[in-house]
């Protein structure tokens, strides 16, 4: 369970749900992850096909974009958030669900 909310922990995902689900940003766009919001982050079920994906890219070699991709599909996302053009904004772009 520890691996695999150190792979969501660490996800650009996480940031996103963060930004939406909290809008408490520091100054220069920092944020301050306190226990209160951190109790809320949502985890994909550990015993579910998804989750044992994550658990098991997390503590093995794996490139940290395979592993942040697969944070996403956990969550009903195809891949990540678009990367920004010109200046950076707030909230990513989310890409489009499945749903």
């Amino acid at each position: 369970m520890l691996w695999l909310a150190a792979a969501v922990g660490n996800s650009t995902f996480i940031q996103y749900y963060y930004d939406c689900r909290f809008a408490n940003l520091l100054y220069a766009g920092r944020r301050r992850f306190m226990t209160q919001y951190v109790a809320e982050f949502p985890l994909p079920a550990p015993d579910a096909v998804l989750g044992r994906a994550l658990i098991a890219l997390s503590h093995g070699p794996t490139a940290a974009l395979e592993l942040d991709c697969q944070v996403w599909r956990a969550f009903g996302f195809r891949f990540g958030p678009r990367p920004s053009k010109g200046k950076r904004t707030r909230k990513p772009a989310p890409v489009v669900t499945n749903r």
